[in-house]
């Protein structure tokens, strides 16, 4: 499909310009467009009535103070508006998809472990942490402009992007065993016994692997190589991994995985001190980054990445939900308020986490209803993120939770037209 050409002027203070032009481009992503530099002609984006693309004063004076507090941006919906009331959907989609409302210095917006905490953001203020709002702003957007409503839509299919976060293993078979005990059940404990005599993990990375080529899936296993206690703000301690990165059994196990074509990532440790040499340590051809616990505040991390060296990060979920941090649902470079330009690091956002589900749901068939609901909300134009840990898919300890992991794979290869 080749792409249309539309000349672009704007018409706005100069500091404000290049972070629409980024956002602009996403429209790449869903329509055959191709934007250029106009002189005096084109689409005219500016703050005047007349402008084809309006930007508000709101947006405007957001950006040039840095105040991206969104109490003072959204008023009664999850949308930035002039003050002739008139939406403004590209500034609302540059505060969104830049997760501008994490540049904030109130030390209540952040946990113990300095996550931006989701009941401060918009998101939870407007329950709309399951909605691609950036999509539905950016065709809103071409639909009501008549210099861009005869563009043509591609036909985006999902995309689905499962993930492993190796944070513990089981090395014996102990805490199979316990959980055996504690259930009463004798066909468990047998199952157990038998664990004593081989390697508990090593089934279970067998597992996933198959699972994960059954569907033809792009996994990718983030291994942490710090084994230090963390101590945090509130002097609760912390654990890392309780397994040495540089073991064989280790080593073995991550080459099966790039054996079978899955990539592996860095885990970045709670207080991790340099984080490539954790990259080093498990190779220096990772190029993906997720943080322990989803820790950290996000502009200091891609700063430290960019840094580093390493190309990819995906640790931009809410912990506390399922969805979308960003209001978006493909990976984006995002763009740096301080700079005034993009990130060389390419953000790949998480959208769905065992250990978030597993807080609210006992039972995985509850887990898989809010998945399946998710799932059917947002059916096109999404690289959709799955977290699955591998210690959940031991049946005894964490009954139900691997078949889940399955089920959610097949009804995305199978049931809601996405491309694993």
């Amino acid at each position: 499909m080749r792409p249309e050409l539309v000349p672009v002027q704007f018409r706005l203070p100069e500091e404000v310009i290049p972070v629409l032009k980024h956002t602009l481009d996403l429209l790449k992503q869903h329509y055959a467009v191709h934007f250029v530099e106009a002189g005096t002609d084109g689409l005219i984006i500016s703050d005047a009535t007349d402008a084809d693309i309006r930007i508000s004063e709101d947006f405007i004076r957001a950006w040039i103070t840095r105040d991206f507090h969104h109490q003072n941006l959204m008023t009664e919906e999850p949308l930035i508006h002039c003050e002739d009331g008139i939406p403004d959907h590209l500034g609302t989609c540059a505060y969104m998809v830049n997760f501008l409302q994490e540049y904030v210095d109130d030390a209540d917006c952040f946990d113990e472990l300095d996550r931006f905490r989701f009941v401060k953001s918009y998101q939870y203020r407007f329950d709309c942490a399951t909605d691609n709002l950036v999509l539905q702003y950016l065709v809103t957007l071409v639909d009501q402009c008549p210099k861009l409503n005869t563009l043509r839509r591609k036909i985006v299919p999902n995309q689905i992007w499962p993930s492993h976060d190796i944070d513990q293993l089981f090395h014996t078979g102990w805490p199979i065993l316990k959980t055996a005990i504690k259930n009463g059940r004798f066909s468990e404990i047998r199952q157990a016994l038998v664990s004593f005599s081989t390697d508990p993990d090593r089934p279970i990375f067998e597992n996933i692997i198959n699972i994960n080529r059954r569907y033809a899936t792009n996994a990718t296993f983030f291994w942490l190589a710090s084994q230090k206690i963390y101590h945090n703000k509130h002097h609760s301690t912390i654990a890392n991994a309780n397994y040495d990165i540089r073991a064989p059994k280790i080593r073995s196990l991550m080459e099966e995985i790039r054996t079978n074509n899955f990539e592996l990532g860095v885990h970045q440790s709670l207080g991790c001190e340099d984080l490539g040499q954790e990259r080093d340590l498990i190779g220096d051809f990772v190029s993906i980054n997720r943080n322990h616990y989803l820790a950290g505040k996000l502009p200091q991390l891609w700063h430290q990445l960019e840094k580093t060296g390493i190309s990819g990060d995906a640790t931009a979920g809410f912990s506390e939900v399922i969805g979308f941090r960003n209001s978006y649902g493909i990976p984006i470079q995002p763009f740096d308020p301080l700079r005034n330009h993009a990130y060389s690091v390419m953000e790949y956002p998480l959208h769905i986490m065992d250990a978030t589900l597993m807080k609210k749901y006992p039972d995985p068939a509850d887990a898989f209803k809010e998945i399946d609901l998710f799932l059917k909300k947002n059916k096109t134009d999404c690289q959709l993120s799955i977290l699955w840990h591998n210690n959940y898919f031991t049946d005894i300890k964490y009954p139900g939770w691997g078949k889940l992991y399955e089920e959610v794979l097949r009804k995305c290869f199978i049931g809601y037209g996405n491309q694993a």
